[in-house]
């Protein structure tokens, strides 16, 4: 009986020392799972960029910062809005060669925009960049607004009398 209390004991003891192995071999943690969902990026086109009027054989500049502009021309401008401080991408991703008759003429007004006169945004001050150089980034204002201007020129030389017109498209993402 003796030998079957002390086999008994053994194999208890084996037991035990199994399950004690098995629970120093393994630990667990966890980490919080965090979101911050902000605003969806919005773009809306204000004012049109408008050379005004030209006189036939000219040519036309409209500069963001308004220097040399002739009285009748118009910058264009847009808002941006989306999260508080959030960065963000500009770019101009449709800027028109030429703008087009808007009364069925053949003629086209050849257009440019390939200048550091005429793009900017304001974020305090007025930071220009060349709208056909491809994106620019910055960021969004304590209340997530950003103004962006373009400006550009047109060529009339050569061109017939007419009213023309053409579309701007400006692209914000995220960074």
């Amino acid at each position: 009986m003796k030998a079957s209390i002390k086999y008994l004991l053994v194999i208890l003891f084996a037991v035990g020392m199994h399950s004690t192995a098995f629970a120093q071999n393994s630990d667990n943690a966890s980490v919080n799972a965090n979101a911050r969902v902000i605003a969806q990026i919005a773009v809306t086109g204000d004012v049109a960029l408008d050379f005004g009027d030209l006189v036939q054989g000219t040519t036309e500049a409209v500069n963001v910062d308004g220097t040399g502009n002739d009285t009748d021309a118009v910058i264009g401008e847009f808002t941006v809005t989306g999260g508080p401080s959030a960065s963000v991408s500009l770019e101009f991703t449709t800027l028109p060669a030429t703008l087009g008759s808007t009364t069925g003429g053949a003629d086209t007004l050849p257009t440019d925009f390939n200048s550091l006169e005429y793009a900017g945004y304001n974020d305090g001050a007025l930071t220009k960049f060349n709208p056909a150089a491809g994106p620019t980034s910055t960021s969004l204002d304590g209340s997530g607004n950003l103004t962006v201007l373009i400006g550009g020129s047109v060529d009339a030389t050569g061109v017939t009398p007419d009213s023309y017109q053409g579309s701007i498209t400006l692209t914000a993402s995220y960074n």
